[in-house]
């Protein structure tokens, strides 16, 4: 059995909780550079990329324009954030550097302004950088995770919890919608399994027998108490997860990192090292096999 004193020391310390991506010279290249507003998991993720907006900054065409520009004959995918910014805007001349090709380009304009879209074709032309025009970090993160349900994943999910609250006592595993987010077809596993595995793995992980309950009561939720559920689950009702962040693991997982960065964004929860590799591997660059040689 996992001795949860040893799990507490293990991902209370800073020293070894790490992504394992740290080491930015080790690092593969990237297929996209990524744009985004920092957040806990990108900065583990793409720790080589200096985030072009940090944590709550609202992001600005001007300045996103400056961080594209950056990046000549590159392939650039934005996150959420700066990809809704970017998509119905205009790019103005006080957003643009100053200089005559430019100047040119919106002599002609009406209102001195161009769309985003003439923008990417500009770029494209000109620099040659591209932005993925459908894909962006979230989508990709989320294609990984909604497929993948498993014992590990369970232990990620409570390797976070025990980061935002060092003083569980108690677990609570809510049924009700418990298996609404994994897809037999995706990740093989089971249904069925699904709810038996979060009871092992937290008897496992937290050294206490868990309380199976379909839905519960916020005036029931004590101090020292962790609620598992599922989004779905009727018990998230109003901002009961936005006032106790702390005391609710969220399933599927990308809901729980949402969760995390928006409600503890100035706590640096980091994910393990296997679930980080698994997600930066997605954005790295394939290197195709060499044919072998006849």
């Amino acid at each position: 059995m996992k001795n949860p004193m040893e799990t507490l020391q293990k991902t209370s310390d800073p020293d070894q909780t790490g992504s394992g991506l740290e080491n930015k010279e080790k690092l593969n290249e990237l297929e996209a550079i990524p744009i985004f507003r920092n957040n806990d998991l990108y900065s583990e993720l793409f720790p080589e990329i200096k985030a072009a907006f940090e944590k709550g900054e609202e992001p600005t065409i001007k300045k996103l324009v400056g961080e594209i520009l950056k990046y000549p004959n590159k392939q650039l995918i934005f996150d959420n954030t700066c990809r809704n910014k970017f998509m119905y805007a205009n790019v103005t001349s006080e957003d643009l550097p100053q200089d005559l090709d430019w100047q040119k380009i919106l002599e002609g304009s009406a209102n001195n302004s161009i769309s985003t879209n003439t923008f990417k074709k500009i770029i494209e032309e000109k620099y040659n950088i591209r932005i993925s025009p459908n894909d962006f970090i979230e989508n990709k993160i989320n294609e990984v995770l909604m497929e993948d349900f498993s014992p590990k994943l369970v232990d990620e999910l409570f390797e976070i919890a025990n980061q935002k609250n060092p003083n569980i006592k108690q677990v609570y595993i809510l049924s009700d919608a418990i298996t609404d987010h994994v897809y037999e077809d995706k990740s093989n596993f089971p249904k069925e399994k699904v709810l038996p595995t979060l009871v092992e793995e937290a008897r496992k992980f937290f050294g206490v027998e868990p309380i199976v309950l379909p839905i519960i009561n916020e005036s029931l939720i004590k101090e020292g108490d962790l609620i598992i559920v599922d989004r779905h689950n009727p018990s998230l009702k109003g901002d009961i997860v936005k006032q106790k962040p702390t005391q609710f693991s969220v399933l599927p997982m990308e809901t729980e990192l949402s969760n995390n960065d928006r409600y503890l964004g100035g706590n640096h929860l980091k994910v393990s090292g296997g679930l980080t590799e698994k997600l930066r591997n997605i954005f790295e660059k394939k290197i195709e096999a060499k044919d072998s040689e006849k």
